[in-house]
């Protein structure tokens, strides 16, 4: 598996895998089932229970039959006979006619941060709490105003948490927690290793949105429209750099200069020059590679977009 991202796809902090897998369902035909305890585990997981699956990210259970649509994947028709699942089917979401049949499925959470009934629970209150102790000491700060504004901001993300809506605006709120967020690079296999491209610039990136996000939130602060700081949500370059610690890093740069927390145990030099005269010409531009692959060069093309 190769993950290409940019540094800011990566900037997010998130709960470990564990979790992940935790809410990762496997269903073979003949396994034995609670179907009340699924459906629990499914709404947790981010799936929305309906009447009828028009969608992904939703399911419906009609006496002994589950109909789910995963976000990854054909739509399922899981029949049951008592507790025993008796068959696994594809379906089509608009004839709602039975395809193709499994032997096993493995269906996914619906959404990135896995929350449990306990801790939106819990987290509902963390946040009325922080919101009081922000807002009494602006209170004894004599101002009222943006007090008022930062109560009626907790009640507002309550509000959302009631009712289940874990979007982008939730996680600055999670650092309020006692789980640990972890860092994207949990999700990778052991045996994983890093490409940094031009890590000057990937350091600059994240400094810069690590300011900006800060600035944003000095701004909401502000104006009561905020009261957790995000800065335990996001990673930073020496997170990245950490990782030399377990796995290989392989650092490319454009210029030869030293790199911020990084001691090479070897650089290597490669030439390259611009390809030109190619356009329309993609018959010589086959000759071309095959000249050098015969004379024992290996080639690489880059693209600019």
């Amino acid at each position: 598996c190769i993950v290409v991202a940019p540094a800011l796809a990566i900037n997010q902090r998130m709960y470990s895998f564990s979790r992940f897998q935790e809410y990762t369902f496997s269903l073979r035909q003949g396994d034995t089932v609670d179907l009340q305890e699924l459906s629990q585990k499914l709404v947790t997981a981010g799936y929305e229970r309906l009447d009828f699956v028009d969608g992904k990210g939703q399911f419906a259970i009609r006496g002994g039959i589950l109909d789910l649509a995963p976000l990854v994947g054909e739509p399922l028709r899981v029949e049951f006979f008592d507790d025993e699942v008796d068959s696994i089917r594809i379906f089509d979401l608009e004839t709602q006619k039975s395809i193709e049949t499994l032997e096993k499925v493995t269906i996914p959470p619906a959404i990135e941060i896995v929350i449990t009934p306990e801790e939106l629970e819990d987290l509902s209150w963390e946040v009325k709490a922080q919101a009081r102790k922000v807002a009494g000491r602006l209170n004894r700060n004599n101002r009222s105003d943006l007090a008022e504004e930062v109560m009626k901001q907790g009640r507002k993300i309550e509000e959302r948490l009631k009712l289940g809506r874990l979007d982008e605006t939730i996680y600055p709120y999670l650092s309020l927690l006692e789980e640990p967020l972890d860092t994207f690079f949990s999700l990778l296999s052991s045996e994983h290793f890093l490409v940094l491209d031009e890590p000057i610039r990937l350091k600059e990136q994240l400094e810069f949105q690590q300011k900006e996000k800060l600035e944003e939130y000095t701004e909401a602060l502000a104006k009561g429209q905020e009261f957790v700081s995000p800065e335990s949500q996001s990673i930073g370059y020496e997170d990245i750099i950490k990782e030399e610690e377990t796995q290989p890093l392989l650092l490319l740069s454009t210029l030869p200069r030293q790199i911020p927390g990084v001691t090479p145990k070897g650089i290597f030099n490669l030439n390259a020059r611009p390809l030109t005269g190619f356009m329309g010409k993609t018959g010589v531009l086959a000759d071309e590679l095959e000249h050098w692959q015969k004379s024992g060069h290996i080639v690489t093309l880059f693209v600019g977009d």
